[in-house]
């Protein structure tokens, strides 16, 4: 699923997605809720190749996000970086963490 992104770390690269859905989240540190957006089958917009099956993203991200419904089709600009995904407790030593990859920053939608 996230595999095809290794490939394409780096670069700022334009996108093309699908608004699937909102959402929300617990707000790591503050009292309420920060909303979400799901985006799904996200190609590559200069290849037209699946860059993968579905993303989230948090709407603060991209304050644009806002202007979206469910149901759009949009293009976007993104940077693919790495980040580690899975339960880690450093008391006990249980590292269960592997490299997974994500699309971030958003801009220029």
């Amino acid at each position: 699923m996230r595999g095809k992104l290794e490939n394409k770390l780096g670069p700022r690269m334009t996108f093309k997605a699908k608004v699937e859905r909102f959402g929300r989240k617990n707000a790591r540190g503050f009292p309420g809720f920060t909303k979400t957006i799901l985006l799904k089958n996200i190609i590559v917009f200069s290849t037209g190749e699946e860059a993968t099956d579905h993303a989230w993203f948090t709407v603060g991200e991209m304050s644009e996000f806002n202007y979206v419904q469910e149901g759009d089709i949009i293009q976007f600009d993104a940077r693919v970086k790495t980040y580690w995904k899975g339960y880690y407790n450093e008391r006990q030593l249980i590292d269960e963490r592997k490299v997974d990859y994500r699309l971030s920053h958003p801009t220029n939608l």
